[in-house]
């Protein structure tokens, strides 16, 4: 259009009838920024207005969270919520596993101790021997865990005695405790030392 831009009267009119004839005064601002006539501060912020756009917050379509994005993050706290709960499972079989072995331990020991206190003189006028297998059977023993209600664990005690040298007479005992965890693991605790005669 062939406004005269020399002035800012007409752009200050122009403004006051902005009601009228919106497209207008939008075409006459655009043309006025890419000219030179100088403008003070208000008018160039009355005409960068009318050549703003509006901006929706948070934009249109993206209000909330989309399905996908929810399903993504139930997925992220379903697998930290099963490791947390599996290492407390591990952590608390672990503690189980750990308590039923020392008592395994406890039990074979106490083998060791009746095996070493039998009778076995090589004198001639003490002559006994009641350190032998015949003597210490298999035996079902039963392995609790202190400062708990639960039904203990049943294991077998095994003993196995070995001649190792007749000059000096020396023999080896074995203990073995066998005992399954939970029906499942299979574990054997063994103990073995050395006993020489008239001790």
């Amino acid at each position: 259009m062939g406004l005269p831009m020399d002035s800012n009267t007409t752009i200050v009119f122009l403004l006051g009838q902005n009601m009228l004839n919106l497209p207008l005064i939008n075409g006459i601002c655009r043309e006025f920024l890419q000219s030179d006539t100088p403008v003070d501060g208000w008018f160039s912020m009355k005409i960068r207005f009318l050549n703003q756009k509006i901006v929706q917050y948070p934009p249109r379509g993206r209000v909330g969270m989309t399905l996908v994005e929810v399903m993504i993050a139930l997925g992220i706290i379903g697998l930290t919520v099963g490791g947390i709960f599996n290492g407390y499972i591990y952590c608390t079989t672990s503690a189980i596993k750990a308590e039923l072995a020392q008592a395994a331990n406890a039990k074979a020991m106490q083998r060791i101790e009746e095996t070493r206190s039998a009778q076995w003189n090589t004198s001639s006028s003490l002559a006994a021997d009641q350190l032998v297998a015949t003597n210490f059977p298999d035996e079902p023993v039963t392995l609790d865990m202190p400062g708990t209600n639960t039904v203990g664990t049943s294991a077998t005690i095994k003993t196995t005695i070995s001649q190792i040298s007749l000059t000096p007479p020396i023999r080896r005992i074995r203990v073995d405790c066998i005992w399954q965890f939970r029906g499942v693991e299979l574990i054997t605790n063994t103990i073995e030392t050395m006993r020489a005669a008239d001790q």
